[in-house]
């Protein structure tokens, strides 16, 4: 989002703003598109910032990502 590109993820999610963001990532408000009332959801990218591979690793299994359904 920030070279001004809009976030399209499986060419049905959309991020309209970023909520917040901190040590793990960002979290934005989206809309599903794919759906007829497009309704808001929020997206999480995960985003960690320190390279130690043990430590990444940990993060990235506390840090699951649900497909949706």
């Amino acid at each position: 989002m920030s070279c001004g590109a809009k976030i399209l993820l499986k060419d049905r999610y959309r991020a309209l703003k970023l909520l917040g963001q901190g040590g793990f990532g960002k979290t934005f408000k989206a809309v599903d598109e794919d759906q007829p009332r497009k309704p808001l959801c929020v997206i999480k990218q995960f985003a960690f910032s320190n390279n130690h591979p043990e430590t990444r690793q940990i993060t990235l299994n506390l840090f699951q990502c649900i497909d949706a359904f």
